[in-house]
């Protein structure tokens, strides 16, 4: 499950973050201000736990279901949308898009052709961040997985040994010796449980995560 949502939530943000970016960095976008500038307020303010909470398991009814660990919170991410822009605005010439124009291509075309291939390395670097993000999450699992426990990602799975190794230490029951209990160890073992895929990925994402991070000037 951990991968699956991983993989896939990963996929469906980067879809959603690119085809929001790039709109908003055409200068001829109708009302392009006010969509950046209510896509930066999200940032700033939201809702609240209670209100989000009851629109995804009253109106959305995501709950018990894998879309309750790939939607709530993790979709979408308002500052990634301005990573992207800000990152085709600095280093994608707009001429390019305009020659694009001319010789008959049309937005999808532009998308597909110019702008993805010119936008891979702020693609991986927010692709990395986001698949951390699906990875080490666990909140949606508490807070939207009720009776099903067969969507538990490796996440809820360990934060659940966890609370168990911390209620049998709470507990006094001449049964259990609490010097026994493998506290320490258990919690290393399942921090490099959890940390390895993250290891073992980031060296194959490293040079976009670099090249993305440091968005600079246009290069010619």
């Amino acid at each position: 499950m951990s991968f699956l949502v991983t993989i896939v939530g990963t996929t469906l943000s980067l879809i959603m973050t690119i085809l929001f970016a790039y709109p908003l960095s055409r200068k001829d976008l109708p009302g392009r201000s006010f969509l950046s500038f209510f896509t930066f307020f999200t940032m700033l303010f939201n809702g609240g736990f209670v209100p989000t909470y009851l629109i995804y398991t009253k109106i959305f009814h995501l709950s018990d279901t894998v879309w309750a660990l790939i939607v709530p919170y993790l979709l979408m991410n308002a500052f990634f949308v301005i990573m992207v822009r800000a990152y085709i605005n600095s280093n994608i010439p707009y001429e390019v898009i305009e020659a694009a124009t001319i010789d008959g291509s049309n937005e999808g075309n532009t998308l597909l052709k110019i702008i993805l291939p010119m936008s891979m390395p702020i693609l991986g670097t927010i692709g990395l961040m986001t698949a951390i993000g699906y990875w080490n999450n666990w909140t949606n699992g508490v807070y939207f997985i009720h009776t099903n426990r067969d969507l538990y990602g490796i996440q809820n799975y360990l934060n659940s040994v966890l609370s168990n190794l911390a209620f049998l230490q709470s507990q006094s029951n001449p049964n259990v010796k609490i010097s026994e209990l493998p506290n320490i160890s258990i919690r290393m073992a399942l921090a490099v449980i959890a940390i390895l895929p993250i290891l073992i990925a980031y060296p194959f994402f490293q040079k976009s995560f670099v090249q993305g991070i440091a968005v600079g000037s246009v290069k010619g």
